[in-house]
């Protein structure tokens, strides 16, 4: 809507975040990427996922368990549009372990004085992820949504 509206010149790239334990959104990102890189146009290969949902999602096999519990889905309802959006913008899926999960917390609570909980910084965990294996440059703008308070 931004873009349409002359607010941005271009769409941010999105990037999502799940945890090790549980991250159907990720599988399914990779089996419409597969297609895609099988040849299959992208907007086919997105059409092909809607029509054909439980081959791209499905329950994840165990219970997870993760201080970020509230990002534990076991489907994600929006995945497809979420998948589509990601592919528009050249995001991708990032799957963060516990440990970063942590760091990002303590960071982010530090930092800002908002007393997020470990769901609510789940995406500062995937940016430093990101900035780490060098997906997006330490002096790239960014922005990193807080949701979710320590009860």
């Amino acid at each position: 809507d931004a873009v349409l509206l002359g607010a941005l010149v271009a769409s941010p790239r999105v990037d999502t975040v799940q945890t090790e334990s549980a991250h159907p959104l990720g599988r399914a990102y990779e089996r419409v990427v597969a297609r895609v890189a099988a040849g299959e146009p992208r907007d086919e290969a997105l059409r092909y996922a809607a029509r054909h949902r439980s081959e791209f999602m499905w329950p994840w096999e165990s219970p997870p368990h993760s201080v970020a519990h509230g990002i534990l889905d076991d489907e994600t309802y929006d995945w497809h549009a979420v998948v589509a959006g990601m592919m528009e913008t050249g995001g991708t899926p990032v799957v963060v372990g516990e440990e970063l999960l942590e760091e990002a917390n303590s960071l982010g609570r530090d930092s800002t004085g908002i007393d997020a909980d470990h769901t609510g910084t789940s995406g500062l965990a995937g940016l430093i992820q990101l900035v780490r294996s060098g997906a997006v440059d330490p002096r790239e703008r960014v922005a990193v949504l807080f949701t979710g308070i320590r009860r």
